[in-house]
């Protein structure tokens, strides 16, 4: 649109632009400077970014309305969805879209640009779950079987720590 001659305003809810591509993809795979460097690329072209500002809190939608000829509403995906499994609830238990939120931004704001040790001695699971598709009338169940070997992968290594308790009780 700006190309074409259109002013072109890009408003967003976070402190930096470029929504799942910035906080949403670890820095090990997606570098930020990368992200930056396009974002700074438009900035150059014209193109106007607001940040801090959420689209319904901070600016309505009449007021955008009355202040732009047109409006186009991209809402990203920072909402996670939950899951009614056990141990949802449990202490620790974190959405991924939130963890890589605040990583990203401890990551960003620290000079070395590296993460520090915060779960240093900790046991960390990561599970994916991909919700159902449908496949030439098959359904894909891959996340089904990652699930299952997580299982029993968890319970080879509580076997294996119980053992060691034991032995090491005695």
């Amino acid at each position: 649109l700006n190309q074409l001659g259109h002013n072109v305003t890009v408003y967003e809810r976070s402190d930096r632009f470029g929504g799942l591509l910035m906080y949403g993809i670890p820095n090990m795979k997606l570098d930020k400077a990368i992200v930056q460097r396009r974002i700074d690329v438009m900035e150059n072209l014209g193109i106007t970014f607001i940040a801090n500002t959420e689209v319904g809190r901070d600016i309505t939608a009449d007021g955008l309305l009355q202040q732009y000829d047109r409006v186009v509403l991209a809402t990203g995906a920072s909402v996670p969805r939950d899951l009614d499994v056990p141990g949802r609830h449990l202490s620790g238990v974190r959405f991924a879209v939130d963890f890589l939120t605040e990583t990203t931004k401890n990551v960003l704001a620290s000079e070395t640009k590296k993460l520090g040790p915060t779960l240093e001695g900790k046991y960390l699971l990561l599970v994916v779950v991909i919700q159902e598709m449908t496949v030439s009338e098959r359904p894909f169940v891959w996340g089904l079987q990652v699930l299952n070997s997580l299982k029993s992968r968890q319970n080879h290594q509580k076997n294996a720590c119980q053992a060691t308790l034991g032995q090491n009780t005695q």
